[in-house]
């Protein structure tokens, strides 16, 4: 991965086009080569990770892997008091992601043919996306694979900053026990939404994204709205609002000058994950009467984008873990 400048010209026509390019140049110094210090105990309390990476065909997937978070605290700074969890990182520089599936009756929660897999095998660049839903925390790092075998992940962190905590709904995790625990059930795919798809995004209010910029790496983040704020145009297309945001443009700038998508929603009540790939289209201006009526219905969104399905699957991997909504984020009620 080549990271010499900050941004990518995708980036900059997008920032240039939103006027925001000295904005830009400011919110960019946020951005470091390593992972703060003190993210790294943040990390490790997490139980989930969204990542994003690349096919040998160029098309870009989102993934997410659930697992066991650190349990318990260190006492007075002794050592050993507490369980590690599926992500950590010994230093600034390095992300692990355990994923040998043998944590202590706790395995990874992620589907064996989630694309991901064959991905790493083929290209080792990863977009990844560590979020506290909440706290409404997160954290975007660019990185490397180093090293992938049967037990762990190990990336090479390059670049890695800080969001705000817009757009966020709080949820609330707990481990699930007894008739809670949910079990997996066989994977489906297709081109088309089906009812149970279509229903699952327009009742979501979060989903995540994955871009990429070959040369510049892969991105990975976090899109929330009020349930319905992603609209189903018919079974292979999605028209999604952009909110105001760092004026970066990471996401939009990798749809400009590559427009190949991956994106990710979870039924945080069920277990199900349903993962899209596609083309990305940014829209600039209402264009006919159907566009008019979502601009309308957006709740104030600077611009929009279309999003043409190539394929999709969705799985249901054993889910250790359940949800409780706590609120939506206040950006959304003003």
């Amino acid at each position: 991965m080549m990271m010499n400048k900050l941004y990518h010209q995708g980036e900059l026509a997008v920032q240039r086009r939103a006027k925001v390019l000295e904005q830009a140049k400011n919110t960019g110094q946020m951005v470091s080569k390593a992972m703060p210090v003190g993210a790294l105990a943040f990390i490790q309390q997490q139980p989930m990770i969204v990542i994003g990476s690349i096919s040998s065909e160029g098309e870009v997937w989102a993934s997410t892997l659930f697992g066991k978070p650190e349990l318990g605290k260190p006492a007075h700074g002794k050592p050993g008091l507490a369980t590690p969890g599926f992500l950590y990182a010994p230093d600034e520089h390095t992300l692990v992601i355990d994923i040998s599936q043998s944590s202590e009756g706790f395995p990874l929660c992620t589907s064996h043919i989630d694309p991901l897999w064959e991905n790493l095998k083929k290209d080792a660049d990863v977009g990844l996306l560590v979020i506290e839903l909440g706290t409404r925390r997160r954290l975007r790092i660019n990185g490397t694979i180093k090293t992938v075998d049967e037990k762990k992940l190990i990336i090479a962190v390059e670049r890695c900053y800080g969001n705000c905590p817009k757009y966020i709904q709080r949820r609330h995790w707990s481990i699930a026990k007894g008739n809670t625990l949910r079990i997996s059930r066989p994977d489906t795919q297709g081109t088309t939404l089906g009812v149970a798809q279509r229903n699952l995004i327009t009742q979501a209010d979060t989903f995540f994204v994955a871009s990429a910029m070959p040369g510049h790496g892969v991105d990975a983040s976090h899109r929330g709205g009020l349930p319905g704020f992603v609209q189903v145009l018919n079974g292979r297309t999605l028209y999604v609002p952009d909110y105001a945001g760092n004026n970066m443009f990471n996401t939009l700038g990798n749809f400009e000058s590559y427009p190949h998508a991956g994106l990710v929603f979870i039924d945080f009540a069920q277990g199900r994950v349903l993962q899209l790939m596609g083309r990305p289209e940014i829209i600039w201006g209402v264009i006919d009467t159907q566009e008019k009526h979502l601009h309308d219905d957006s709740g104030g969104a600077h611009r929009f984008w279309k999003f043409e399905i190539t394929r999709w699957r969705e799985s249901t991997p054993s889910f250790h873990l359940t949800w409780e909504l706590a609120d939506y984020s206040p950006f959304l009620l003003k």
